[in-house]
């Protein structure tokens, strides 16, 4: 039995293992679904063994400040890094040769060519797009891990948390977050095994100058020049290795009266889509323990009292690539079903560090951007005659973080067991830590 604590600035590093935290919303910069300044969130933080996170809430706004205010807390410097590459701002930050220290779902690119990337795959359109499909559960998830985060860089930045992360506590681009900051995540990391596999192909596309001979495009066909391209380039990270296992035994192979799944990820040690451990606690609601990847507000693996789930890395490509045969007078308009059609040109600029800025101008098709695979096989160039546009299922699938929100609650819900569901309650608008 442990004594409860309350946390204040001075006390012992590891004295207490348990935060009181509350808060006022307006941390996120939505335009629908940021709370009012005067309605805060409120959730119990409890760290077990391990420091692991136990977060406790009557909202789903507050679950998400808790997850998030824990999170800054263990991985702050490698979360501000990944908010920078996915706005397109490393060259500005970082130098545009350089690249990320840890390799992720999105390789580890020249940071010019991911910041051209993300700037065109993640621009604000997507995001607005993914944001407006989701539910208020979500949103206010979301929202609230935007607030907890935001009030944990504000007290890094006022000095608080003294000698923690000094990787990025003193440096410029650590800043507060918006909503639309954490659905960009997601809108990346939706893309893993497909967008992602060619940040520099999607970066790089652009029509030929001059149009060059047509028929130089027909020596060799595209169905060839695909079976040119190395396998690996296809798979999650652009190499093998990356992947998952999901054993279930029901009560029969454990002898008990419940049965195990166990999940055996082969995923990423490092960066930020590494995962990780957290526990969240709706009582009445949700019991949820388990691994986010980290940026998600939900737990991805993980188990309540009556449902163990697991995902993992399927070999199924979410992408296609398709050959469009394009206008004779115009390398950026394509015939499709008979019917001219010009592309959708965006001009994006990217700052430098040394205050300098380059800029692009990619094109989209109406099946999605347009891809560089000369380097790849000469046979997917971009020519007079024909050019390689990518289709991306995940880029058009705003669903599929729902499902790991609403099924887990469904099943505790639906089953009628919440008197099992263990709830720790806040005393008034206070969090408390215990050790």
């Amino acid at each position: 039995m442990f004594s409860p604590a309350i946390l204040r600035a001075g006390l012992a590093a590891g004295f207490s293992t348990a935060l009181v935290l509350t808060g006022c919303g307006g941390d996120s910069s939505s335009r629908r679904h940021t709370p009012e300044p005067e309605t805060g969130y409120a959730a119990t933080l409890e760290r077990t063994t391990y420091g692991v996170p136990h977060i406790t809430s009557e909202t789903y706004g507050g679950l998400g400040y808790g997850h998030g205010y824990a999170i800054a807390e263990d991985n702050l410097c490698v979360l501000a890094d990944a908010f920078v590459t996915f706005s397109g701002e490393r060259s500005k930050y970082f130098g545009r040769t350089g690249t990320q220290a840890a390799s992720g779902t999105f390789g580890a690119p020249v940071n010019l060519e991911a910041d051209f990337f993300f700037r065109f795959i993640a621009n604000d359109e997507t995001v607005e797009n993914f944001l407006s499909q989701q539910d208020d559960e979500f949103h206010q998830l979301v929202d609230g891990f935007a607030a907890g985060y935001n009030r944990y860089v504000r007290e890094i930045q006022q000095g608080d948390h003294a000698n923690r992360h000094l990787d990025c506590r003193n440096e410029e681009w650590l800043r507060e977050i918006t909503e639309q900051d954490m659905y960009r995540r997601l809108v990346v990391l939706n893309l893993a095994a497909s967008s992602s596999n060619w940040v520099e192909e999607i970066a790089s596309a652009a029509p030929p100058s001059p149009v060059i001979n047509p028929t130089l495009a027909r020596t060799v066909s595209i169905e060839d020049g695909l079976g040119d391209i190395d396998p690996e380039r296809f798979v999650l990270g652009r190499k093998t290795g990356i992947g998952s296992n999901t054993y279930s035994f029901g009560s029969d192979a454990t002898g008990t009266n419940s049965g195990i799944n166990f999940a055996n990820p082969h995923w990423y040690l490092e960066g930020v889509d590494r995962f990780y451990q957290v526990h969240l606690t709706k009582p009445g609601e949700i019991d949820i323990a388990g691994a986010a990847i980290m940026g998600a507000p939900m737990v991805l693996i993980g188990f309540n009292n009556n449902l163990a789930w697991a995902h993992t890395v399927s070999t199924a490509r979410r992408f296609g690539f398709y050959r469009l045969q394009l206008a004779s007078d115009d390398p950026t308009s394509y015939i499709f079903d008979g019917q001219r059609r010009a592309m959708e040109a965006t001009e994006i600029t990217v700052e430098m560090e040394d205050g300098t800025t380059a800029t692009r101008t990619l094109y989209r098709s109406h099946l999605g951007p347009m891809i560089n695979l000369s380097g790849l096989s000469p046979a997917l160039a971009w020519t007079g005659a024909q050019a390689v546009t990518i289709r991306d299922v995940n880029l058009e699938n705003p669903r599929s973080f729902q499902n790991f929100l609403a099924e887990p609650c469904a099943v505790v819900a639906g089953i009628h067991r919440r008197e099992k569901i263990h709830s720790r309650h806040s005393v008034g608008e206070h969090v408390r830590r215990r050790s």
